[in-house]
């Protein structure tokens, strides 16, 4: 994907797929850049959004 490119999607995973580094990068698994056609090095935005579900304390 080219950095002048607009991809938009939404993308539902387990918090557990996504890895935080040291330095505050996400490692994010390959089938979803796959999915997205991200390569590695691609530079995108990322909202996370966390939604807990009724009767989980």
């Amino acid at each position: 994907m080219k950095n002048d490119e607009k991809f938009t999607g939404t993308e539902t995973v387990p918090l557990g797929l996504l890895r935080v580094g040291d330095q505050g990068k996400i490692t994010i698994p390959y089938h979803i850049r796959k999915r997205f056609g991200i390569s590695k090095g691609d530079l995108i935005e990322v909202t996370i959004v966390v939604k807990l579900k009724e009767g989980i304390k």
